[in-house]
Formats: C-alpha cells, sequence, structure tokens
C-alpha cells in the first residue's frame, strides 16, 4: 500500500510545483484518510494571506512541529498550489523540503491568526486599470444604468437565474451579475455600495458577481465623467460575427441531488446509478448534462475572440437547427460547429454569450 502510494504521489508534475515561505501554525496529528492514506494539515501564514497545507507526507511532521514550536520562519520548496473556493490550498510531497529561513521576513509570526476575508476598497476605474487578484474580494460603489431580465444558467451543475446589472462612475462600465434573492434588488437610476463581491473573467471581460455575504446599500454617489449615465450607451448587448478557428465542447453530467460529477460513459445505459459522493441512487434520465463549448474565432476587423458559451445558450442553438442530441455529445457538437461554412453570429450580454446563430446552416 504504501509503495503504491508513494508512485502516485511520485507522478506530480514538476511544473505545477512552487515554493513558499511564511510561518507555521495548528500543526494537526497525523490522520488517517478514508482512503487509508496518512496525512496531517497546518496553517502557513504569509505576508498578506493565510493558507491551509495539507501535508501527505507523515515523515515531515515532525520538522512542520518543529518550526511552529520554535516560531521560525521557515522556506517550503516544491509545494502543489491550488485554489478552492478562492482561497490558496497548499500541497505537500515526497519532493518537499522545508527548512530554517536565514533572511529575515519584514514580518513576523501572529500570535493569532485571522482568517477573516479581507474587502479591499475600490472604484470601478481599478477594475480596469490595476491588476486587481481574481481570488480577492471588493467592495465598490456606482450608479446604476441598466438592468437585464433574469437569465437561467448553470453553476456547478445546478440552474441558477442571474440578472445582469450595469454600473457606471461615469467613466467606466461594469457589469455586476445577481443571483437569488438579490435579483431586483436595485433599481435603474440609484447608486448603490456593493460590499463583498468577486471579480471574474469571462469571455476577455471583467465582471463582478454577488456572493452570498454580500450587501448592497443604496448611497450617494457623483458620477466622475459623462461617457455613461442612464440611457446613455447602456445598451445591454453587443452583436459580433466571427470565423470560427477551432472549438471545444466539454460535457459534463452531474448527480440532480448533490452536482457531483458522474461518469456518463459508464452509465448513460443503465436505469439508475449511485452517486459516488452523497450516496444516493438517482435515475440516470434525471441526471443534469452541462454543456460547455469554448470558441477561437476572429472577427472580420482582426480582434481576437476567445468566448465560453454555456449551457443555456447553447441548448436555445441546437434546439432550433433540431440538434437536440448533440447536448450530450460533445464530439458530434463539435463536428457541427466546425463545418458551418458561415460566419457565427452572437450577441453578447456584457460577457455573457446570450445567443449564437450560423448563416447559413449547414447539416
Amino acid at each position: 500500500m504504501a509503495e503504491h502510494v508513494d508512485r502516485k504521489r511520485q507522478k506530480t508534475d514538476d511544473s505545477d510545483l512552487t515554493d513558499v515561505c511564511g510561518y507555521i501554525h495548528n500543526v494537526s496529528p497525523v490522520k488517517i484518510s478514508e482512503k487509508n492514506n496518512a496525512y496531517f494539515t497546518c496553517k502557513l501564514q504569509s505576508e498578506s494571506d493565510v493558507s491551509e497545507v495539507v501535508c501527505l507526507t507523515p515523515e515531515k511532521w515532525k520538522s512542520f512541529q518543529r518550526a511552529e514550536k520554535e516560531d521560525s520562519a521557515v522556506f517550503v520548496k516544491n509545494v502543489r498550489c491550488q485554489l478552492e473556493n478562492r482561497r490558496q490550498k497548499l500541497f505537500t510531497n515526497y519532493k518537499t523540503i522545508i527548512s530554517n529561513v536565514t533572511e529575515p521576513l519584514g514580518f513576523e509570526k501572529r500570535q493569532q491568526l485571522n482568517e477573516e476575508i479581507q474587502i479591499q476598497s475600490i472604484t470601478i476605474a481599478d477594475v480596469f486599470v490595476k491588476p486587481l487578484d481574481l481570488c480577492g474580494f471588493y467592495s465598490l460603489s456606482g450608479k446604476v444604468i441598466s438592468i437585464g431580465k433574469p437569465i437561467e444558467i448553470m453553476i456547478f451543475g445546478s440552474r441558477k437565474n442571474c440578472q445582469n446589472v450595469a454600473v457606471t462612475d461615469g467613466t467606466y462600465k461594469l457589469n455586476i451579475s445577481m443571483y437569488g434573492s438579490l435579483i431586483d434588488g436595485v433599481e435603474k437610476g440609484k447608486s448603490y455600495q456593493f460590499h463583498n463581491v468577486a471579480l471574474r473573467k469571462i469571455n476577455n471581460i471583467n465582471k463582478l458577481t454577488v456572493r452570498k455575504q454580500t450587501i448592497i446599500k443604496e448611497t450617494e454617489f457623483q458620477l466622475l465623467g459623462d461617457t455613461y449615465d442612464v440611457g446613455k450607451n447602456d445598451t445591454d448587448s453587443e452583436h459580433i460575427s466571427i470565423d470560427v478557428n477551432g472549438v471545444k465542447c466539454e460535457l459534463k453530467v452531474k448527480c440532480p441531488c448533490c452536482g457531483h460529477d458522474v461518469n456518463y460513459g459508464q452509465v448513460k445505459h443503465v436505469a439508475t446509478v449511485r452517486c459516488s459522493k452523497c450516496d444516493m441512487l438517482a435515475k440516470t434520465s434525471k441526471l443534469v448534462a452541462v454543456m460547455t463549448t469554448r470558441i477561437d474565432g476572429i472577427q472580420a476587423n482582426g480582434v481576437n475572440q476567445k468566448l465560453t458559451i454555456h449551457n443555456f445558450a447553447m441548448k436555445e442553438f441546437v434546439v432550433k437547427v433540431n440538434k437536440e442530441h448533440l447536448l450530450t455529445d460533445p464530439k458530434g457538437l463539435e463536428e457541427y460547429i466546425i463545418k458551418q461554412n458561415g460566419k457565427m453570429g452572437v450577441v453578447l450580454n456584457e460577457s455573457n454569450v446570450k445567443e449564437i446563430t450560423f448563416d447559413p446552416v449547414v447539416d
């Protein structure tokens, strides 16, 4: 068993590894996972963040425990970094080396960890002119100049209603995606502070999205320019036409109970399937199919477009051309799209592809 685990761990790609430094906190005892593998966890405090560390090499437990007790700064070489719920998570492996830092780090070890999410105050202009962290959470204010109609999209296999709201500072215009109880929570022409929102980059466009913790408050806001305002350059949709260079379709089939991925190729010919995560037995016909399509194309003016088409827009397209079976056939959908002779017409609602067409459509 141990040799098998070591062989699996040795498959780590060196390009995935990075180095970190900081202070070690909260080293746990060695635990045994559900798959009978030994591991332990701890926290690594860097200058600006606290990361969870999962140590897959229990023989290094004494080194981490010693670093915590001695309050010494450490340099941890060859760790794998992964984003989970927009937070950095670190994984050690057999290549990981931990050593004391010889030079001062420039910050001290905290006596108590404050893992509360830091909310950064920014302006709408900052989203376009500053290199903001895509994993950060932000607070900003602006005037609502347009409110889109709620549309249905797929998020992690679940259908969600989404409403796009355009806000401006007068000079720049930014789209904010609203979900759940926050839909219809703002009024056109009024100004609001959006506290604790997340940054996204979709189809090469920066946008913000609300979170469960988002708070929206009406406020006073003075526009900084006159480029954007209510009734001025606030159209929701943009029409573009592209020649398709390449297409990639990815099908994910998810459990209807918990949204966990299911291997559709193994279960499409059976009546029921048991989810490996929630252990619920579900009808195969009730599985949720989510097709995500990536398009690489070029406009007539030479501008390259890399677009992501979500399930709702692709479903509307295949229904129009009587090809609904392609929603569960990624290879067939790729072939169908790439064989079209005409240009692809795309309707963009801010960063979301709202509608696609081909003229003419070739079977």
